[in-house]
């Protein structure tokens, strides 16, 4: 049992189990526990008789793997508790390999220690205690500044003339001279890159800052829609439970039953995958036909509680000692009225089940006295219709 509770997990937010309790996933994150820090993991924690509804999605996931019918999943899942409940009794605790410990407290609680699980745990697979003490930190030395020397200036040589050549010098006409340029000290050409090198340095801070808040506000919208989805799916999940066993219903072959014409003998069933094989024509004769006989009718015809909205079908409560065979179970009375037309339900006289603390509807096409009868009238339209007792 606890192979398919994993497996289940895995795809639901959570198992319950009738008279148990249920089974979800938590992440433990890696917390720091004396001088070791531990790794994160996933463990399943345990909930004693909350208010969750029956455990139709472990049933499911049994019956898919096994290949049995509801039914005898939910006794496989009895008889799994019962002996659980049993040896807890005796020996106050009870462990799982690679699941966990289910212990009984002094007031007679259960409760439930979880393992480390590897089938959860494979994102985290490689990770490993690790001792802090023997974590050092390394100081970072910093390399000085080097500072550049000032430019030396050399003086230009004076030029000097002889008294001969003072002579027969003439004197240039006085040229007008330009302003004079105001030359920058290298101290100051330095100090004027460092504050272009700061301001380009602030720059880049502003931007990378900019950027970080744009990321996380992206993150914020993508947790919120997140959240939102969440919360949806939670209010509709009767909903998206109908819509689900609709298309598993879809996907299942399903055999179509042509109604019986007043003016024939027999009804002809045709099928929808296989094709059905060529006649031969024959002038001389007119063409046959081969016909099945038609399914057993009810055995039991139960009392009428109401009728649906439309005023088409009945309604009946479920009633212990007869056997119903079930053609599908949806949340609402819409899904019913609808599945009943796709799957052109009306030749077998439908009826709407209610089944005490059963929140889903039932579409019955029979009411049996005894099983045997009931389970060849289901098998005579569809492999796939259960019989429910």
């Amino acid at each position: 049992m606890i192979p398919y509770i994993l497996k289940t997990l895995q795809k639901e937010e959570y198992v319950f189990i009738e008279r148990l309790g249920s089974f979800r996933i938590r992440l433990r994150h890696a917390a720091l526990e004396g001088d070791t820090l531990q790794p994160p993991y996933n463990e399943v924690v345990f909930s004693q008789n909350d208010s969750e509804e029956n455990n139709f999605a472990l049933a499911n996931q049994i019956s898919r793997d096994v290949q049995c019918l509801f039914t005898e999943a939910n006794e496989q899942i009895t008889a799994w508790v019962n002996e659980l409940l049993t040896a807890l009794q005796n020996n106050k605790s009870v462990t799982y390999e690679d699941f966990g410990t289910f212990m009984l407290d002094k007031k007679g609680n259960l409760t439930f220690e979880s393992a480390i699980i590897p089938q959860l745990n494979s994102q985290f697979e490689g990770m490993e205690p690790i001792d802090v003490k023997h974590v050092v930190s390394i100081p970072v030395v910093e390399p000085e500044p080097v500072t550049e020397p000032e430019p030396v200036v050399e003086p230009e040589p004076e030029v000097t003339m002889k008294d001969d050549e003072k002579m027969n010098v003439v004197e240039p006409e006085p040229v007008v001279e330009p302003e004079p340029v105001v030359e920058i000290e290298p101290e100051e050409a330095m100090k004027d890159d460092e504050d272009d090198e700061e301001d380009d340095e602030e720059e880049d801070e502003e931007e990378d800052d900019h950027k970080k808040r744009h990321g996380l506000a992206w993150l914020w919208v993508i947790l919120l829609i997140l959240i939102v989805l969440g919360v949806l799916s939670y209010i509709f999940k009767d909903k998206l439970m109908g819509y689900y066993q609709q298309w598993k219903d879809r996907k299942q072959p399903v055999e179509q039953v042509v109604a019986p014409d007043d003016n024939a003998d027999a009804t002809a069933t045709v099928d929808e995958i296989t094709k059905p094989e060529p006649v031969e024509e024959n002038n001389d004769s007119p063409e046959e036909t081969v016909s099945e006989p038609e399914p057993k009718p009810m055995t039991y015809t139960p009392a009428v509680a109401k009728q649906s909205t439309d005023g088409k079908y009945d309604y009946i409560q479920f009633e212990q000692g007869h056997y119903y065979v079930i053609a599908g179970s949806f949340p609402s009375e819409s899904d019913v009225i609808r599945h009943i037309r796709q799957k052109k339900l009306d030749q077998y006289s439908p009826k709407i089940l209610k089944q005490d603390g059963v929140k889903n509807l039932r579409v019955c096409i029979g009411v049996f006295n005894t099983e045997a009868e009931a389970e060849s009238f289901a098998k005579g339209i569809n492999s796939g219709y259960w019989v429910l007792k």
